[in-house]
């Protein structure tokens, strides 16, 4: 996945992928614009081959795994049974068959919520 890239979600909605915010043990999140509205939103998706510099050791179970674990995330998003976790706006598959999911961009960072 590369800023400037267009992804579509099972509704219709399209979005255009914006700047990396992060990348963690298994997965990758980015500032995407919903075309339709304008407003910014973030995607989740799994750790791929592009995102390491050179062939991994193992890395299709490696791979299996950060989908497996993006799934789950995704999972607990959808039933909503902690409060403290964003509604999930969208579950999808990516064009080259990996899953992702839209969460809302909140304008204060994690860290600062949690300080107040």
């Amino acid at each position: 996945m590369r800023s400037g890239d267009v992804v579509r979600d099972g509704q219709g909605n399209t979005y255009q992928v914006g700047q990396l915010l992060g990348r963690g043990l298994w997965g990758s999140s980015f500032l995407v614009r919903r075309e339709s509205s304008d407003s910014l939103h973030v995607l989740k998706c799994p750790l791929g081959p592009e995102d390491f510099r050179s062939e991994v050791p193992g890395s299709e179970g490696l791979f299996a795994a950060t989908k497996e674990a993006v799934l789950e995330q995704a999972r607990l998003y959808e039933q909503g049974n902690f409060a403290f976790l964003p509604r999930m706006e969208a579950r999808f598959t990516l064009a080259d068959g990996q899953p992702a999911y839209i969460l809302p961009r909140f304008s204060d960072s994690l860290e600062r919520r949690l300080a107040d």
